[in-house]
């Protein structure tokens, strides 16, 4: 088992805001919540980055468009950047819970199950990445500066 400084420092460079108490978590609990911050952390990154104008303008035609005709009607780029980040916020949810099984797919015909794991080395599952979807909205808002309160 990691020491509980050197748990409390790998929370501390993922940007979480209780670093102590995830790594109490860990150490008392044996949840591995490195590797949940860590999926976590990867994913609020990728709402920063696909929610900025810089992405929109190289990310197709019809985004950078789209951000040109609302800055055009008069809207504003942070009220559209937000618009992004709870639409991002809220469909990276829906895919943690249904990743976790507390939601079934609306088509599923041939009665999938899956998850997120985490692998070895040699890209074999360890083990069951669980319950990101509680989680999601914290670290969002600790990447982000959002006050967490604010849902």
């Amino acid at each position: 088992m990691v020491e509980s400084a050197q748990l409390v420092s790998v929370f501390q460079a993922l940007g979480v805001s209780d670093p102590e108490g995830w790594a109490h978590s860990e150490a008392s609990e044996g949840i591995d919540q490195t590797a949940r911050a860590t999926v976590l952390r990867a994913l609020a990154d990728c709402v920063v980055e696909g929610c900025s104008p810089e992405y929109w303008r190289k990310s197709s035609r019809s985004a950078e468009a789209a951000f040109d005709t609302l800055l055009k009607q008069g809207a504003d780029t942070k009220a559209i950047e937000e618009l992004c980040v709870q639409s991002a916020f809220g469909a990276i949810w829906n895919f943690l819970r249904l990743s976790s099984g507390i939601d079934e797919p609306k088509i599923n015909p041939a009665s999938i199950a899956w998850g997120i794991l985490k692998v070895d080395a040699d890209g074999k599952p360890v083990g069951e990445i669980p319950a990101l979807y509680e989680s999601w909205w914290e670290v969002l808002c600790d990447v982000t500066g959002r006050d967490s309160s604010d849902v």
